[in-house]
């Protein structure tokens, strides 16, 4: 039997109230990495947010593109044309999505030369 990799790495496992907690210990005289060490935080986290001022949680992964009433009605597009018998493949569906996002002046990473998006970002459920 194969072995399964494990991942070993926790990324962000701070909640942005602790990040607070840290940043304002650091601005009352504490040091960095003693506050670090002491909120669960890493060093290196703490300091870059430190110089931007950012104390917003933890956000992994590639950012939306679209809503979640821009991509309800891209859905209810899609059940639309399903319910009338039209058979969407996923060339299709990948066009639809493309085109309501240049209809709707929405700021993407699509191809612009095929049309569509690519299928790494892209998913079927």
């Amino acid at each position: 039997m194969p072995k399964t990799m494990m991942n070993s790495r926790k990324k962000a496992t701070w909640s942005a109230e602790q990040l607070q907690e840290a940043i304002n210990a650091v601005r009352s005289g504490k040091g960095k990495r003693q506050s670090a060490r002491e909120f669960g935080i890493p060093y290196s986290t703490l300091k870059d947010r430190l110089n931007t001022n950012n104390a917003c949680a933890a956000q992994l992964g590639r950012h939306p593109i679209f809503s979640t009433e821009q991509e309800k009605r891209v859905a209810d597009r899609c059940i639309y044309l399903a319910n009338m018998f039209y058979g969407l493949t996923a060339t299709d569906l990948r066009k639809i999505v493309y085109e309501f996002a240049v209809k709707n002046n929405i700021k993407h990473c699509f191809n612009d030369g095929k049309k569509w998006p690519v299928k790494t970002g892209f998913k079927l459920s």
